[in-house]
Parts: C-alpha cells; sequence; structure tokens
C-alpha cells in the first residue's frame, strides 16, 4: 500500500516498451483497500495523473498466489519480507538492494512518518535503486539479444 505501488507506478514507466518485463506488486503484510495516501503524494509530485493512481487495485500476496508463481524474481525492500513468502519460492526473493549492488542494505519504510520530505527522500532513495535495476536489466537484456 506504500512503497510497492510505488515501486510498481515508477518502475512501469522506467520501462515502458519493454513487453518482456512484466512488473505486479502485492503486499505482503497489509490487505489494503487503496493505495496509501503519502504514496498517493509522491507518485503526483512523480508527476502521474490522480485517476491513473486512484485506479491502482492493492494487491495481497496471498490472495494472488499466481503472481509469486508466475515471477521469475521476487523483489522485497528489507530481508524479513523474504519470511512472508511461501516456501516453494523463496528461492526466488532478492532485496532490491541487493539485486542492484549485491549487498544488502534496508530500505526505510516510511509510511509512518510525519514529515513528507522524509518520506519523499525514502521514495528517492527507491527511485535511485529503480534506475540502477532498470539500466542492470536492460544491459543484460541487451547481452543476450
Amino acid at each position: 500500500m506504500c512503497r510497492s505501488p510505488y515501486c510498481e507506478y515508477v518502475f512501469k514507466r522506467m520501462i515502458d516498451g519493454n513487453e518482456d518485463i512484466v512488473v505486479n506488486s502485492a503486499a505482503t503484510l497489509h490487505q489494503a483497500s487503496e493505495i496509501h495516501d503519502k504514496a498517493r503524494q509522491a507518485l503526483l509530485r512523480e508527476g502521474f495523473d490522480i485517476d491513473y493512481i486512484n485506479a491502482h487495485q492493492p494487491r495481497w500476496i496471498y490472495k494472488n498466489m499466481h503472481l509469486v508463481k508466475e515471477a521469475d524474481v521476487i523483489i522485497g525492500m528489507v530481508k524479513s519480507h523474504r519470511i512472508l513468502i511461501p516456501l516453494p519460492y523463496k528461492k526466488k526473493f532478492i532485496t532490491l538492494s541487493e539485486a542492484v549492488t549485491g549487498k544488502y542494505t534496508p530500505i526505510k519504510d516510511p509510511w509512518l512518518e510525519k514529515d513528507m520530505n522524509v518520506y519523499f527522500e525514502a521514495m528517492d532513495e527507491i527511485k535511485e535503486y529503480l534506475e540502477a535495476y532498470k539500466d542492470k536489466l536492460l544491459s543484460k537484456k541487451s547481452k543476450n539479444s
């Protein structure tokens, strides 16, 4: 409801036109009915249309197991997210920082932050990781072509 939808929207825009890369998000802890308001504000700041943002239908991993089964990789923000992945799919899990740098750096969960600037800083960190991950994926794709 917070980091995941932000990642989904921003990364989909980054890889626009690459049909080989499919991006979906699903929460591991909360079964939310809508995107978190702070995530909405962060996406508005990124230039996304409010109607597009509000159309987001949050998914919960346990009601959308097909996403887990079909995924080549499951990316989380912190190692503890791995605990919430069903056993047969744990080997697909990696944190975003590990996927980019090979080293683990936990990505702060800012949903309780009252200061929107602190929230935006956390989203900016995620965006930097996503940009680097996109470059890594596209580089790997061009080498395989």
